[in-house]
């Protein structure tokens, strides 16, 4: 399915292989600038300039939840991984973070002197990149509600943003006509995208982080290779300003709508430049650098399936200890509960003892078919320390 918001002020759900009208969202009383759907791809979020964002049924086209609470418009809307949280960025330079399912407020995120762009969920959930007409990105706590990091663009506004699968750096659309990459922590970009005539409206990034999406002003969509800075493809049939692009799931369309009332489908080809049918991104762990000895754990590993093809959880894929063995458990082989389809996350979880003190090296990569690894490699020291050493250093710190 395809979502689109419209100054119609409608959103409305479109079946993608036959390009048909399913139904027409029509609550709103102002533009729909924003829209997305659920991790779980049951509910709809939309963000409206009546300054309200409302979750919706998908297979009834029922409001759940009308959040009320900016002074002017939604500008962004955006779920968390998890999909248990929702945030909105409006025009009163606010973000304001919600719980996805009984809609209630959490805490509002404030530090922006401009209206709200864009903002986007990292892929763990844990922190929230926003953009505003102030010039300025900020990266924020979603638990603490407190500022991170802000930078500054100097010749720029950002109108658009897309976090990487991987969450180590994210895609900005600038006003200059640029698109940039960005890493997480650093105060510039790494990467430059010159090609567009006018503001760079939409982006987003490929499952896979090899490939990069935009949209224009111009009236253009261009498909980029992250790697050499190459454009791969190039369209030109919208006639006014494009303001949304994205991949599909698995990053084999994409999609592009804009100011002349029309969104189109595209073929991205991706499977043909590239794309690896078995892929995997490490996206959070929460193994500590030191344990003490003889004090259970429970270990988890969350990978996203940066791959193409579905895993199924009766078929041979895993995730495998590095030479079939691990310094800190008896496991070797962590099977799946569930099917994992392209671009969802699953968590693999363990419980350990360690009964031994010192450094110890803990290896895992998914794998197929019992000898065939993939994806991101998962390495980490961890130091088993004897108990009475942590008690004592507990100790002096509260004498």
């Amino acid at each position: 399915y395809v979502i689109t918001g419209s100054r119609d002020n409608t959103a409305r759900i479109w079946e993608t292989e036959t390009g048909q009208m399913l139904d027409s969202l029509e609550e709103h009383i102002g533009s729909v600038r924003d829209v997305t759907f659920s991790p779980c791809g049951e509910y709809i979020l939309t963000g409206s300039w009546d300054t309200t964002a409302r979750i919706w049924k998908k297979e009834t086209g029922e409001v759940e939840s009308v959040l009320n609470g900016h002074y002017s418009s939604v500008r962004s809307v955006a779920y968390s991984s998890c999909g248990a949280y929702i945030a909105t960025g409006g025009g009163d330079s606010t973000i304001r973070l919600w719980r996805a399912t009984s809609g209630d407020y959490v805490r509002s995120f404030k530090g922006h002197t401009g209206a709200i762009s864009d903002i986007a969920f990292s892929p763990g959930s844990r922190q929230l990149l926003s953009a505003a007409g102030d010039q300025t990105i900020r990266l924020w706590d979603r638990g603490s509600g407190e500022e991170q990091e802000s930078f500054f663009i100097a010749d720029a506004t950002v109108y658009s943003m897309a976090f990487s699968s991987c969450g180590r750096y994210f895609a900005l659309g600038l006003q200059d006509g640029n698109a940039v990459l960005w890493e997480v922590g650093a105060r510039e970009p790494f990467l430059v995208f010159e090609g567009h005539t006018a503001p760079v409206s939409a982006v987003d990034i490929s499952l896979c982080g090899r490939y990069l999406l935009t949209g224009s002003w111009d009236e253009t969509v261009a498909l980029w290779n992250i790697e050499n800075q190459d454009i791969l493809d190039y369209h030109m049939e919208h006639e006014d300003r494009v303001y949304a692009v994205a991949f599909s799931p698995r990053s084999d369309f994409s999609l592009s709508g804009g100011w002349d009332g029309k969104a189109f489908i595209w073929n991205a080809d991706i499977l043909e430049k590239g794309e690896k049918e078995y892929d995997a991104v490490i996206v959070h762990d929460n193994l500590p650098s030191t344990l003490p000895k003889e004090q259970s754990f429970n270990f988890n590993l969350t990978v996203r399936n940066a791959g193409t093809r579905t895993w199924e959880r009766t078929s041979n894929v895993f995730l495998g200890a590095s030479s079939d063995y691990d310094s800190l458990t008896e496991y070797w082989r962590l099977h799946l509960s569930r099917d994992v389809y392209p671009g969802q996350l699953y968590t693999f979880s363990f419980n350990f003892k360690p009964e031994e003190t010192g450094v110890f090296t803990t290896t895992w990569q998914m794998l197929r078919e019992s000898d065939q690894w993939f994806g991101e490699v998962f390495t980490r020291d961890l130091e088993v320390v004897s108990r009475t050493s942590v008690d004592s250093l507990h100790w002096q710190m509260f004498q």
